[in-house]
């Protein structure tokens, strides 16, 4: 089994991480924004030779805050009843799992979220800036 897994955990997050199954993420951008992006500043190089930094951030469908967050700009992901379909949704690290989807790897290691809150703290601690990912 190949799993990707943090090189930092940051201490001030209490919340244990968790495996998650690559094949049962969505990213929330298209395919092709996030390539877009991981092209414009390096993010392959970046993964190839520093690995993965911080653990992904995930929740379900099932918030209100997820729904508000997710539909208004991303209406591929409404099911028939023009509700967010059933899912675990990334909403940090879209970039790590597109790669270790296209890296075959099996499980990659995040934090499962269902307050905003937490979201937002989680994402204080682990987010590196485009410009300031280590090549």
């Amino acid at each position: 089994m190949k799993i990707l897994k943090a090189k930092i955990i940051p201490k001030e997050v209490e919340q244990e991480t968790i495996l998650f199954d690559v094949d049962k993420l969505i990213n929330i951008p298209p395919e092709n924004w996030v390539t877009k992006r991981s092209n414009e500043f390096g993010y392959k190089e970046s993964f190839e030779n520093n690995g993965m930094i911080y653990p992904i951030i995930v929740s379900d469908e099932k918030p209100d805050w997820v729904q508000r967050r997710i539909l208004p700009k991303n209406p591929q992901h409404k099911d028939e009843n023009g509700k967010l379909k059933e899912g675990l949704y990334v909403h940090a690290g879209n970039k790590r799992v597109q790669w270790a989807k296209q890296n075959n790897y099996d499980k990659i290691e995040g934090y499962f979220v269902e307050d905003q809150n937490v979201k937002n703290k989680l994402k204080s601690h682990t987010h590196i800036g485009h410009k300031e990912i280590p090549k």
